[in-house]
């Protein structure tokens, strides 16, 4: 599969494409708890009918936050969550089998 193309990229959030999958990674904070943020939004990852997936990741400090988005490698990324999903499916699948 080709690699993560950077399509559009701001002081507060990064937008890739991999294949028909588009991914979205923002900078938030919250005031009530002082806390940063890293939103990562993918609408859909079509070959393994996900949809709406948002993973917010929660950093006590800015520069490590901002680190993150800075060093963000979108196609490891991606092949992580994807080996987690099936990972998790399977799980499900031999659980559900076992009863």
């Amino acid at each position: 599969m080709e690699n993560a193309v950077l399509l559009e990229k701001n002081e507060f959030s990064r937008t890739y494409r991999k294949g028909s999958v588009m991914v979205y990674i923002a900078k938030a904070y919250d005031e009530e708890s002082k806390l940063h943020f890293v939103v990562i939004s993918i609408p859909e990852i079509p070959h393994l009918g996900v949809v709406k997936l948002q993973l917010p990741i929660e950093f006590e400090i800015e520069p490590m936050r901002d680190a993150f988005i800075e060093n963000f490698d979108c196609d490891v990324f991606l092949k992580e969550l994807e080996q987690r999903i099936i990972s998790n499916r399977n799980n499900v699948e031999n659980q559900h089998g076992e009863n």
